[in-house]
């Protein structure tokens, strides 16, 4: 039986062909971005501890920053009767933002940084790394000053001045290739644009609250009247407001914070379930179809089963070790990957005629729709030259044409195919369960890669390490809003390209500034303290110790192949199928360790409120859990600009 969702529900539709890129639409999207960059580089830059500002797909500071903005366009209107924004220009600013909020964290900006000057501060006569590391990276894509490298990490002595000048031709270089690889993504989910929405039309429930905000601005939609939509947002606000007051004021410590967390020990097969209720995760799960919510739960428990047994057998380690394996096991990770590449090869497969199609057109010339941001032809050309960049940057770094083009397969695949799991499945905290680059020396062998080439390697997990925020992703909800709203897509890419460029300047611009004056080692310790020395030290470790190909973990990658395949085959044969084989992707990834119960809670409510109540009650409900969404992300974004401007 099918089961509803809340993109089916009918939303007030935006004029057709609305303008949308206009002067004010421009440069409140760049602005804004920029604010977004500051201030969540300012809260991982600051401060010690994790603020969830901008690290994940559930885009807290793009929600917290379009609810305000939304909000005052609102207030204005109902007083004032002033349109300050169309839909179609409200719709831009979150594009824009959506491109934005990939740059300072996960996507690119929290890891450039320490990665390509981390290897020199953290290189000690214990690790080695001047022995067998440092003679084999590229001097253009790092900083060469041992000064402007140690006082980022540790502040400048009282009346020096920032070195700009030592960062400007690495970071120079590394612009280029993010340039090339927000190409690739960009023109690739442009291409895809019409497959996804219009062909299998995905879900993409992660939109369905921007486009509520985005309508807000003309007074089309009745979000900011709606009692439930208010009760859901005091309820996660309050929840998440009074924790953090609890465990940062001295005042309040006498209070205590509402528990949201345990474990749920299980010894007999010496693992754990994390046991955690997070609003803003039951309000987007809320969003899901039902199947593809119990495909994420169940899939999680037997996943963990499954892990105990390898275990219990030896062979769910990580031995050599990993990065990034989900689950601290190489086996699970390696075949939930294995069952996300059987996905993206039966969505190209199924997708077959449509690619067809696009070929015909890209060969003879397509025009420009007024619904698409780019042309076909043009997407193909942005897609080509984009890869171009990508390939002679690996290239110029080290790596073999071999090397590099296995590299760039296997993690685009990764990227893409995410980035459909995302557009189906809406997981907020969703992630790829390996890195691409741990992935490839595992395929490749590290005995067969020569020292240079397992540098370059290392030198890659500035973007290919946490695959769990990228323009890929973002790129196709924006594509998918401003669809959804039907608005003028001329000039659109050109937008998107300027907010690109104005986060990358305030991200490197945020964090060398707050580095030289108060030292990056004391803030978000992941950063700047750990990831240097995780990534690396595995680089280091293959270089002295290399590596034969993984027999065992490739076989794993079939395993998960061929159990997406049975799954996959039963919920496309069996009518009301339950799991969704999505969730084999993703199973025993740390997010969903974390989330899976609130996931299974939003299973439980929804399932509830459609068997009694049916699409009526539903649709009548759901303006509540756009609430825990709004909410949260505000509380989030609160708290994290407390930590980082009042607490600190």
């Amino acid at each position: 039986m099918h089961t509803p969702t809340t993109a089916e529900t009918t939303l007030p539709e935006a004029t057709e062909g609305q303008a949308s890129v206009t002067w004010k639409s421009l440069l409140a999207g760049a602005l804004l971005s920029a604010l977004l960059n500051y201030l969540a580089v300012r809260s991982y830059a600051s401060v010690s501890r994790y603020s969830g500002f901008a690290d994940h797909f559930n885009t807290v500071g793009v929600i917290f920053l379009l609810f305000w903005l939304a909000l005052f366009c609102w207030v204005v209107r109902r007083v004032g009767k002033t349109l300050l924004f169309t839909s179609a220009e409200f719709a831009v600013v979150y594009a824009m933002l959506m491109v934005a909020t990939v740059i300072p964290t996960m996507g690119y900006g929290g890891y450039v940084l320490p990665l390509i000057s981390g290897v020199y501060y953290y290189a000690s006569p214990e690790n080695r790394w001047n022995e067998f590391l440092l003679p084999h990276l590229p001097r253009w894509a790092s900083p060469q000053d041992s000064n402007a490298i140690r006082y980022v990490y540790e502040g400048l002595p009282h009346g020096q001045s920032i070195p700009w000048d030592a960062w400007l031709v690495p970071l120079g270089w590394w612009t280029l290739f993010a340039f090339g690889f927000f190409l690739v993504s960009m023109s690739l989910m442009s291409l895809m644009r019409r497959q996804w929405v219009e062909n299998e039309k995905l879900v993409y429930p992660l939109s369905i609250v921007p486009i509520h905000l985005c309508e807000s601005a003309e007074g089309h939609d009745r979000f900011f009247k709606s009692p439930l939509m208010w009760i859901g947002f005091g309820s996660s606000f309050f929840l998440l407001f009074y924790n953090f007051c609890v465990r940062s004021f001295p005042k309040l410590m006498s209070l205590k914070p509402i528990p949201l967390q345990s474990t749920l020990p299980l010894e007999q097969w010496k693992t754990g379930l994390l046991l955690t209720f997070d609003p803003l995760v039951v309000g987007l799960s809320s969003l899901m179809p039902t199947e593809v919510l119990s495909g994420i739960w169940i899939f999680h428990l037997l996943g963990t089963a499954e892990l105990s047994w390898l275990r219990f057998l030896g062979l769910g380690g990580s031995d050599p070790p990993e990065p990034h394996a989900a689950g601290a096991s190489s086996a699970m990770a390696n075949q939930q990957v294995g069952a996300l590449f059987f996905i993206v090869i039966v969505s190209l497969w199924t997708g077959r005629g449509y690619l067809k199609q696009l070929y015909l057109s890209i060969r003879h010339g397509e025009g420009l729709s007024e619904r698409e941001m780019l042309s076909q032809r043009r997407a193909f050309v942005g897609l080509v030259v984009g890869l171009a960049i990508m390939v002679w940057f690996q290239l110029k770094l080290g790596l073999s044409v071999m090397h590099a083009a296995v590299l760039l397969l296997v993690t685009l695949m990764m990227f893409y195919g995410t980035s459909r799991l995302l557009a189906q499945t809406g997981m907020g905290r969703l992630r790829a369960a390996n890195s691409g680059v741990s992935l490839t020396v595992n395929v490749l062998g590290s005995k067969n890669i020569s020292p240079t080439g397992m540098a370059a390697m290392g030198m890659n997990f500035v973007w290919a390490a946490d695959i769990q925020l990228f323009v890929m992703g973002t790129g196709a909800h924006a594509l998918k809003v401003l669809g959804d709203l039907k608005v003028r897509m001329r000039h659109v890419f050109g937008a998107l390209v300027l907010a690109f460029f104005v986060s990358v300047f305030v991200t490197y611009v945020g964090y060398l500034a707050i580095g030289y004056r108060s030292g990056l080692i004391h803030g978000f310790g992941w950063y700047y303290v750990n990831s240097p020395q995780y990534h690396w030290n595995w680089i280091a470790d293959n270089i002295q110790n290399p590596q034969p190909i993984q027999w065992a973990r490739i076989m794993f990658l079939g395993i998960g192949a061929i159990l997406a395949a049975v799954f996959s085959a039963a919920h496309y044969r069996f009518l009301g199928w339950p799991l969704h084989p999505a969730g084999l992707a993703i199973c025993t990834t740390n997010t969903v360790a974390n989330d899976w119960l609130s996931v299974m809670i939003a299973w439980l409510i929804k399932g509830t409120i459609l068997r009694y109540g049916g699409m009526r009650g539903w649709q009548t409900a759901t303006p509540l859990f756009w609430g825990l969404i709004l909410g949260s992300c505000v509380a989030t974004g609160t708290t994290a600009l407390m930590d980082a401007f009042i607490i600190r």
